[in-house]
């Protein structure tokens, strides 16, 4: 048995890997590293050097990048080593500033996000009420109006406003989902490759944790690209030719012209889709939740790896309770009808979920390592 320090008999088991192994996550951790503090040094720069990038929004952005830059530097390099090696050499002072240092960083991005989030909020706001002052305007300045909007079919009145980012901004967040989407995709093949080809690891949960694993691959590689450009690039409704009849269009809400369309569907169609949906939405929420009980209730289920799959199956269990009931009513009538606020908790939440599982999976597929190496 290899310890971290021999002549300690108490000391950690130094973990055992392979060199080839060793070099490749030192590699991939040390470009992890250059990126987030590089990467955060570009976005200072830019919007310290750049007047039209010193907005508030901006400015709040440019303060997450500091601590992100920060967290980069004195965290994630002793972080490093500790997770490739197994063991932390540097005593037990640089071990309690380290971990403080780490609590700080994060709570400080957290709380970044938080004030984002409420000032894209404010800016949203205030974009629908200039847009509600325009409906009221004559004749000639609703021509001016068109004529200096951007629309996502210029050819096209009614169609939908396309959504005015600098090209800094659109860089960052085509960035950002590039690498969520490339983590969501090679991490849960990282999780189908390992429960398929270790054979300690094909039990009935592991098996459970590959299905949803592929789930959220096909997800990553089906979905999430097609939603990172409607977030990033237009945000809208595309409104095809035949949409163009408006004397046959049906709307989402009849009395706004500026209105998406409401699908059109058959009543038995409806009905289906709703019954699908239901079904779906109660075995998310009942199956997760008879995970919970049975992995509480019964003893030797709690374990280190049934405990994080038992906080996964109450992400999940909270997504199909506040997320799914609304997205069902919306995938099958194609609008919302809870206004503006709702859709943007619900939007947030959705996404909050679903990072959530990624990580969770994650933490199994790391927890699995460290168990078939032992």
């Amino acid at each position: 048995m290899f310890l971290c320090y021999p002549l300690l008999p108490n000391s950690c088991q130094k973990l055992q890997r392979l060199i080839v192994v060793k070099v490749v996550m030192y590699v991939f951790l040390v470009l992890m590293i250059l990126t987030t503090v590089f990467g955060n040094l570009l976005i200072i720069i830019s919007i310290s050097h750049f007047k039209q990038l010193q907005s508030p929004t901006h400015l709040i952005v440019r303060s997450l990048a500091a601590s992100d830059c920060l967290l980069g530097s004195f965290v994630m390099p002793y972080s490093m080593v500790r997770s490739v090696e197994g063991c932390w050499y540097l005593g037990a002072v640089v071990c309690k500033v380290h971990s403080s240092l780490d609590m700080t960083f994060c709570i400080s991005s957290v709380l970044h996000l938080g004030l984002i989030s409420v000032d894209s909020f404010f800016m949203t706001t205030k974009k629908i009420f200039l847009a509600s002052r325009a409906n009221v305007m004559t004749f000639n300045e609703t021509d001016i109006y068109f004529e200096n909007m951007f629309l996502c079919y210029p050819l096209l009145p009614n169609s939908c406003q396309k959504l005015q980012r600098l090209i800094v901004v659109k860089v960052v967040m085509y960035v950002l989902m590039v690498l969520m989407i490339l983590t969501t995709v090679f991490g849960n093949l990282l999780i189908i490759i390992s429960i398929s080809h270790f054979k300690q690891l094909q039990s009935p949960t592991h098996l459970i944790v590959r299905s949803l694993a592929a789930s959220d691959c096909l997800l990553g590689s089906f979905v999430m690209p097609y939603s990172m450009k409607i977030i990033s690039a237009s945000g809208s409704y595309m409104m095809t030719s035949n949409e163009t009849q408006t004397e046959n269009m049906f709307l989402c809400y009849p009395l706004r012209l500026d209105s998406c369309l409401k699908l059109h569907r058959l009543t038995v169609v409806k009905v289906a889709m709703y019954v699908f949906m239901v079904l779906m939405i109660l075995t998310t929420v009942f199956g997760n939740l008879l995970i919970i009980i049975s992995i509480s209730h019964f003893k030797q289920l709690q374990s280190p790896t049934h405990l994080i799959v038992r906080s996964l199956a109450a992400s999940d269990c909270l997504l199909g309770s506040l997320v799914m009931p609304q997205s069902m009513v919306r995938s099958v009538e194609g609008c919302w009808y809870l206004g503006d606020f709702v859709c943007n908790v619900h939007s947030s939440l959705d996404m909050t979920f679903c990072i959530s599982s990624i990580l969770h999976l994650s933490l199994i597929s790391v927890d699995r390592d460290k168990c078939s190496w032992t």
